[in-house]
């Protein structure tokens, strides 16, 4: 199959990506096997991309549900609905987000996650799943429920990854929880990813879980101790260290453009992983909603509980990118990176996902003029085309 594209932002050589006008992109066996500026035809099937801009398909790394749907519904079909819904805003693949919760509840919806990894779901590919929760602190719970909330228990934590099927990814943990260090470790050394967030914790607690392998910040300034001059806290750590990576919620609600702008200019656009945390009303009308077993309402899209709280957001991931070229003013490539090739490196995923190169699997999307997704591939499979679902 080629792509003809008009522009397509592409990586070449290992190069940071660069934008291609008029180049030719080839895709066979679910991988991207050509770029050029002209490649020869070989009786494929071609695609005329030329109205629009060509970029690698969107990975959501926090994600709690979208268009109705939630992980915690511990339902296969919703996260089959949710992942091709998913397509139209242009996620290509996503891990599934738990939040805090019961144990029955949380087993239940990570089997439901385990038994569609890497599986055909007519949509974004779902490359596992994140529990953020139940190991949080109670100061900065946010939206998670405080009764559900516990202290590190290896042995629930054995029992979270046998019921994902060992799909379990990445996981929450505050750090100044007794043994968070150790936990740390135990997660590294069971493959999966330990993130920081929803924590009260010093500079020192949080470097300890840093030292101990923890490398992501859950969406950075939300649900933590901010900085203080003479005490930095979690905040500071994560400004500081160049082994953390740092998730942004870029709505503009959740976090001030100018404190993001803070985190760019510590960070850099290679240390940002760009985020939505959307919860089932992502794409949906304003009304109540349920975040696990909590009651939200959604005004203006802004999600809140009774007390207030900010309960995830409505934020589709690629809005967060538009928001960072309009507000920050950064480039195309930069803004994209943040929400492709970041969120593929965080999860150890960067020789297959996150770009458009030679090589990687055939995750791509298109957008015209006015930034709408119009079309869609996932593992060479057209899902999307003139802004529409394909049957699966």
């Amino acid at each position: 199959m080629l792509l003809n594209c008009r522009s397509a932002l592409v990586e070449q050589a290992g190069l940071p990506e660069k934008e291609l006008c008029a180049c030719w992109i080839r895709v066979e066996n679910g991988k991207i096997t050509e770029i050029a500026s002209h490649l020869p035809e070989r009786g494929e099937e071609i695609i005329d991309l030329s109205g629009m801009t060509v970029l690698p398909g969107l990975i959501d790394t926090h994600i709690h549900g979208y268009a109705g749907f939630d992980t915690m519904d511990g339902d296969p079909q919703a996260l089959r609905a949710m992942s091709r819904e998913l397509l139209k805003a242009g996620v290509t693949a996503f891990l599934p987000t738990t939040m805090t919760a019961f144990a029955p509840d949380i087993h239940k919806a990570l089997s439901a996650v385990g038994g569609l990894v890497e599986q055909e779901t007519g949509g974004a590919k779902i490359l596992g799943a994140f529990a953020e929760g139940p190991f949080i602190s109670v100061e900065h719970r946010g939206a998670q429920p405080l009764d559900a909330i516990s202290p590190v228990d290896i042995p629930l934590l054995e029992q979270m990854v046998k019921s994902s099927h060992g799909t379990l990814r990445k996981m929450i943990i505050a750090p100044e929880i007794p043994q968070a260090a150790d936990c740390c470790r135990w997660m590294k050394e069971h493959g999966i990813l330990p993130a920081i967030g929803h924590t009260s914790a010093t500079w020192e607690q949080t470097m300890a879980c840093v030292e101990a392998g923890a490398s992501v910040s859950v969406h950075t300034f939300n649900g933590m101790k901010g900085l203080h001059h003479r005490e930095p806290a979690v905040l500071g750590a994560v400004l500081g260290s160049d082994r953390v990576l740092a998730e942004l919620i870029f709505d503009g609600i959740h976090v001030h453009p100018e404190a993001a702008r803070v985190l760019l200019r510590a960070k850099g656009s290679d240390e940002i992983v760009l985020i939505s945390d959307c919860m089932r009303a992502g794409g949906m009308a304003d009304g109540e909603y349920m975040l696990g077993d909590t009651k939200t309402f959604v005004k203006n899209g802004v999600a809140r509980t009774g007390e207030g709280a900010l309960a995830g957001s409505t934020l589709k991931l690629i809005d967060g990118v538009s928001n960072m070229i309009r507000w920050l003013g950064v480039s195309l490539a930069e803004a994209v990176k943040m929400a492709s090739r970041n969120p593929a490196r965080e999860l150890g995923l960067e020789q297959s996902l996150g770009s458009i190169a030679k090589g990687k699997r055939a995750h791509i999307i298109a957008i015209d003029g006015e930034g709408n997704v119009r079309f869609a591939m996932v593992d060479g499979r057209i899902r999307l085309q003139d802004g529409q679902l394909l049957p699966e």
